[in-house]
């Protein structure tokens, strides 16, 4: 061994001072965890000890100014008492597979808590995380390094745009008996219920380079509608609404450019889609509030670094403009989120998250997911504006519905949104107490993985 460093004894030094360097990261780590835990937020201290602590840190920093909107979390709600699974299934399964079951879903819940914290942390509290990453983004293409590391699963369109790079998944089976057996559900109380397929960022006739052969989320999306339609679910492809043929830059103007997720403009549009379907299901839409001239935009420069962007970093893209919208007619709202303690009547502006719209972090904040506070396990919006109809509608959805529903709701009366990734309770039991007139889930596609069925966090798990 001592033979081996006094020959490469540079070697040696170079691993001595990372393990240091790691080291002195992870005790700062540390003291500002502990700072910010126990004496920020547990004590109210704001001194020159504290300041010193974050001295380089944008999101401590951006937090202290004294108008800033501050960042609240999401309080947790009791689902599965609220809305229980059915016991009587439960109990005739062996107590042995009741109490795997309930460990794993223990388990699961907690590396999923502690897996998030962890990764907060080490990007918004890491010294220096962001400007190594850039550093080692700008090390990839100084060397020619020009294939995306697989592990983002991040595809470059060719055009400057970045969009996830989804696996081949032919066995779409579980998910179309899942929805289907949904549908039957609804249908067995005189409700209506269809399938919304979100538009993905891939061109579905174009993008040659990718579609198929890197991304397979349109051929997946594909076969998951075909199997729809032979068991008689009513199917709504935005896809084929939406549809700019093989001109890739008219398609890719739909979405963000460092992001996966369509631009407000684009739901805007999407939402008059779904409400022509829902006018022609019987619910009174007022279709003048579905067009982009219906809204003033507000155009934050250069205020928005998307999902791939941060994967990739300012070293390998820029930062994109993020439009507000703000309705041109009057609207009062009906707007309640229980996991914020959200029950207020107001205008359309209620229903942004101020600080994932107004603070501009480009690796840490979120403003996308300022539109209708992001992916909420249950919100309601009950349009005051529009007469009253009687025509509950229940839209399950992921992220594409957090600015679609919002637009949405703009027309009609009343909307229950759900994700059911976030709801731990029993949506049998949801639609059983709600009884929605209608009810549709909308998706984008990707449908890579396996229905996972013990979380009761699959988006395909309609129990």
């Amino acid at each position: 061994m001592e033979e081996m460093q006094n020959k490469n004894p540079w070697r040696t030094r170079l691993m001595l001072a990372c393990f240091a360097s790691l080291i002195v990261a992870m005790l700062v780590v540390g003291i500002r965890l502990t700072t910010a835990k126990v004496l920020i937020h547990h004590f109210g201290m704001d001194n020159a000890w504290t300041r010193l602590v974050f001295a380089d840190d944008p999101v401590f920093a951006a937090e202290q100014q004294k108008d800033a909107p501050k960042r609240d979390k999401d309080r947790p709600i009791p689902w599965a008492k609220l809305y229980p699974f059915d016991e009587s299934a439960e109990s005739s399964k062996p107590l042995f597979v009741r109490l795997r079951d309930k460990q794993v879903q223990i388990e699961n819940a907690v590396h999923k808590k502690a897996t998030k914290r962890i990764e907060e942390w080490t990007s918004e509290h890491f010294v220096a995380y962001s400007p190594l990453v850039e550093l080692g983004r700008k090390y990839e293409i100084a060397i020619g390094w020009n294939v995306v590391n697989p592990s983002m699963k991040v595809a470059a369109l060719g055009d400057g745009e970045l969009t996830f790079a989804n696996s081949q998944n032919t066995h779409q089976e579980e998910r179309i008996a899942s929805v289907a057996s949904l549908n039957e559900q609804v249908r067995s109380y005189g409700g209506k219920f269809f399938f919304v397929q979100a538009s993905m960022k891939t061109n579905p006739w174009g993008d040659e380079r990718v579609n198929a052969r890197f991304d397979f989320a349109n051929e997946n999306a594909d076969i998951l509608l075909a199997g729809l339609r032979a068991q008689n679910v009513d199917v709504l492809d935005l896809r084929e609404a939406m549809s700019c043929g093989t001109d890739d830059s008219a398609w890719h103007a739909y979405f963000f450019r460092t992001d996966h997720h369509w631009k407000p403009q684009t739901a805007v549009q999407a939402a008059g889609i779904v409400a022509e379907k829902l006018s022609g299901m019987g619910v009174p839409v007022d279709t003048s509030r579905y067009t982009v001239d219906a809204y003033d935009w507000e155009i934050r420069k250069d205020f928005f670094l998307g999902s791939h962007g941060k994967k990739v970093t300012l070293a390998r893209t820029n930062a994109e403009d993020f439009p507000v919208a703000k309705p041109k007619q009057d609207i009062k709202l009906h707007f309640v989120v229980p996991a914020r303690d959200i029950d207020s009547i107001g205008g359309f502006s209620q229903i942004y998250d101020r600080h994932a719209m107004e603070t501009r972090d480009l690796y840490h904040a979120h403003p996308y997911e300022g539109y209708g506070y992001g992916n909420q396990a249950m919100e309601t919006f009950v349009n005051l504006s529009q007469p009253e109809t009687g025509k509950k509608i229940l839209a399950i959805t992921d992220s594409f519905g957090d600015p679609m529903i919002p637009f949405l709701s703009t027309g009609v009366r009343e909307i229950i949104k759900m994700d059911v990734r976030s709801f731990n309770g029993s949506l049998h039991r949801v639609i059983e107490q709600e009884k929605p007139d209608i009810v549709f889930v909308m998706y984008t596609a990707g449908y890579e993985k396996k229905v996972d069925w013990k979380s009761h966090e699959d988006e395909f798990d309609f129990r």
